[in-house]
């Protein structure tokens, strides 16, 4: 069962609100299936997670390191 919260359904893998709430951002599920592609993109090398997921999260939100 999902989660209603001002009438928009949550849990279901997509953008979630940010803590403004202007602006989308992506889910966790999202996140991890991201740095698991680059986790093998990199042939599955371990030691690499945090970068990873860092990097998977400016991916899926747009952002870009400076």
């Amino acid at each position: 069962m999902q989660k209603k919260s001002n009438g928009k359904t949550t849990g279901n893998g997509g953008p979630q609100p940010s803590a403004a709430g202007t602006k989308l951002s992506p889910s966790r599920d999202a996140i991890a299936h991201r740095a698991y592609e680059l986790y093998v993109a990199r042939g599955r090398v371990s030691g690499h997670e945090l970068e990873d997921w860092i990097k998977a999260e400016l991916e899926l939100s747009g952002k870009t390191r400076v």
